[in-house]
């Protein structure tokens, strides 16, 4: 290999590796227009869990820093993970939530979570796209 050819290769390691970090997902909180606080992932599912209880929980690759969700005065012990609890109030988008997640994750396609809510120490899902 050439001295130019590794002198490329050298700097664009970095944006690389960034790339691929950015691939794997981003995840952040902020403030709307309305003054609603929320933290929102963007990126690929690592996992996700369905139980009997009717409980969808998901492994994020790259979670919100904590100290990040409480200055946004949410208190989460795992940011790694957001959860989704369908009931008979909510079992469309619950259903349309499981479909989306469950496509994402079979073809490895991104997704973005908006996250509003904490319940038992994890984000709770209240948007979701898949981009």
């Amino acid at each position: 290999m050439k001295n130019s050819q590794l002198t490329r290769l050298l700097l664009l390691s970095p944006l690389i590796i960034l790339l691929s970090a950015c691939e794997q997902g981003i995840s952040t909180c902020r403030t709307n227009d309305y003054g609603v606080s929320y933290c929102k992932y963007e990126g690929k599912i690592k996992q996700l869990y369905v139980n009997s209880q009717d409980t969808i929980i998901v492994y994020l690759y790259n979670p919100v820093e904590p100290g990040i969700a409480k200055s946004f005065d949410f208190d989460v012990e795992n940011t790694s993970v957001a959860a989704h609890q369908a009931s008979d109030r909510n079992q469309v988008f619950s259903d349309y939530l499981y479909t989306l997640l469950l496509e994402a994750k079979i073809n490895n396609k991104p997704v973005t979570l908006h996250f509003r809510h904490v319940e038992n120490q994890r984000f709770i899902i209240d948007r979701a796209w898949l981009n």
